[in-house]
């Protein structure tokens, strides 16, 4: 990721006290639903081995820097049972995506590839981990956090509830126990978003 891997210039280990990241601080109660929809999912396992929706637009925070304030972004697109393409500043690749992890190879302008690993947190936060044994140096050694980008926060809380209570009984519907545990999970990942964005 160019401009992250750069960093415009800047060092990494920057002298500025670090804070523990918004993204990890999940509301307890979105925990508990999730942990329960979890729990009601074991016995679909098979059924539901869908992968989790990734495409959109995302900051990139290295976990390394500064937390309040992402270092680049990337894009997931042309999602597919077979895999997804994305792309940053100066880079662009095709990656991989089995349940909640998977892979993704990435060639710079200089026509040179890297591969990142990833796993994704039940909030929708990627974390990947960028890792180059033929070339050392931190810019291809480093780890990240990613959050979907939301462009139209919600003003309170009670409109995140609402907007999850309103979309939820329509996973309902879905032909198969895995599609609706798909679908719910989606939905939770999008109101987790949301009480994370709102205006409080």
């Amino acid at each position: 990721m160019t401009k992250s891997l750069s960093h415009d210039g800047r060092s990494f280990h920057e002298n500025e006290p670090r804070r523990a990241p918004r993204f990890a601080e999940l509301p307890h109660r979105m925990g508990i639903v999730l942990f329960v929809l979890f729990l009601l999912a074991i016995p679909t396992v098979k059924a539901s081995a869908q992968s989790i929706h990734l495409e959109g637009t995302y900051d990139v925070f290295d976990l390394e820097g500064p937390v309040h304030r992402p270092w680049t972004s990337m894009t997931i697109f042309d999602q597919t049972a077979d895999g997804f393409s994305i792309k940053g500043d100066g880079w662009s690749g095709h990656g991989t995506l089995q349940w909640m992890s998977g892979y993704y190879d990435w060639t710079t302008t200089d026509g040179k590839t890297h591969r990142t690993t990833f796993a994704v947190k039940a909030d929708g936060t990627i974390y990947g981990s960028v890792r180059d044994k033929q070339d050392p140096r931190r810019q291809y050694n480093w780890d990240y956090a990613a959050r979907l980008q939301v462009k139209n926060p919600a003003n309170s809380i009670r409109e995140c509830d609402d907007l999850r209570d309103k979309e939820l009984p329509a996973c309902n519907s879905k032909p198969t126990p895995g599609e609706q545990f798909d679908c719910s999970s989606q939905v939770l990942v999008r109101w987790t978003k949301c009480l994370d964005t709102c205006i409080r």
